[in-house]
């Protein structure tokens, strides 16, 4: 990233050290994040596919495991209501 200057305000020491601000590092944490939005648009494609393949009762406990995995990996809460 260094190389293709996407971290801002970093630079190099002569020695070799790459340095970077701290509120580069800010920057940083949140380009990778997917939204919310596009988040539950991806769990409603995984519960439409699931039901279609699983049918309705194994797809509603797949769900379930899909809600505690994203929950533990988040560590916070997941709003996701299936209708």
């Amino acid at each position: 990233m260094f190389r293709r200057d996407e971290i801002p305000g970093a630079y190099k020491l002569p020695s070799g050290t790459i340095v970077i601000p701290d509120h580069a590092i800010d920057v940083l944490e949140g380009s990778g994040s997917i939204s919310d939005k596009t988040l539950m648009e991806a769990i409603g494609i995984i519960e439409d596919a699931s039901r279609e393949i699983l049918g309705d009762e194994d797809a509603g406990d797949l769900m379930q495991l899909i809600q505690r995995v994203l929950l533990e990996y988040s560590g916070g809460v997941v709003m996701y209501d299936s209708d």
